[in-house]
């Protein structure tokens, strides 16, 4: 064996081995065994690992988007209504806006029904357009808490969305086309997600949705067929209530499975 050899004989090794605890003379023992950091790699260095994990914050931080834009729909919503001159579809006499017999959309009127000019237009319709964008981050992470997420989850994100970019222009001259294909759309997603939702631990958001989606319908319904439209503007702040409380608990829901995912 040539001098320098280890124990393998192989003399590259036997030179590492002398060069490694030549280095270690004078230090203590427990700092020779200490465990050495793991070098970084390319792999560390690539552009896909270094955003994993902000990508990961923001999804976070966009399970809050929804609750702000309720918070700021329903600031906007109560701002217009205070400046709604008055008038409802059954009397045009009443002054003010009353959250018993005005539907939401009579603040989207340029004109009240006494015959005023309506000065909280643009609030309502800044909260018309704000609302459902604030929606569609929920709806793209929505499959976070669906059993299927390649086939349903896909299916939700986009029909979903789509819904939520429709409704933005409800306060337009298409107006009852918006309506018609924003509901189509939307109760379509949301019985999917239901669905989907039924058969896990999410039992409260269950039972909250299927009250809204009861509300939504029958009021649908009441302006579809013109029955009971006495009745349709204390339904409608019904409605309201329980969609946004399935929205929070949904969002809530689903920053609680990130972190979980996170933790793992």
């Amino acid at each position: 064996m040539r001098k320098g050899d280890g124990p393998t004989g192989d003399c590259g090794s036997g030179r590492l081995y002398s060069n490694y605890f030549s280095g270690m003379q004078g230090k203590p023992l427990h700092w020779a065994m200490r465990p050495q950091p793991r070098r970084r790699t390319f792999a560390d260095e690539s552009p896909l690992a270094m955003k994993a994990p902000s990508i990961h914050v923001m999804r976070l931080w966009a399970t809050w988007i929804p609750v702000a834009g309720i918070a700021g729909f329903i600031a906007l919503y109560l701002y217009a209504a205070s400046m709604y001159p008055g008038g409802t579809q059954s009397n045009h006499g009443t002054h003010g806006y009353s959250h018993l017999s005005n539907y939401w959309c009579d603040l989207l009127d340029g004109t009240a029904y006494s015959g005023d000019v309506n000065r909280g237009r643009p609030f309502a319709v800044l909260a018309t357009i704000i609302l459902p964008l604030s929606l569609v981050p929920l709806w793209l992470q929505v499959p976070v808490l669906l059993r299927d997420r390649a086939k349903s989850g896909r299916f939700v994100q986009v029909v979903g969305s789509t819904a939520m970019v429709v409704s933005t222009a409800i306060f337009s001259s298409l107006h009852d086309i918006v309506i018609n294909v924003a509901a189509v759309l939307g109760f379509t997603a949301f019985a999917v997600t239901v669905l989907q939702l039924a058969d896990t631990w999410h039992r409260a958001l269950t039972a909250v949705a299927r009250l809204s989606a009861i509300l939504c319908m029958a009021n649908y319904l009441m302006w579809l067929t013109g029955t009971f439209l006495w009745a349709m503007p204390l339904v409608q702040k019904a409605a309201f209530v329980a969609f946004f409380s399935w929205i929070v608990a949904m969002s809530c829901a689903i920053r609680q499975v990130l972190v979980l995912e996170d933790s793992n």
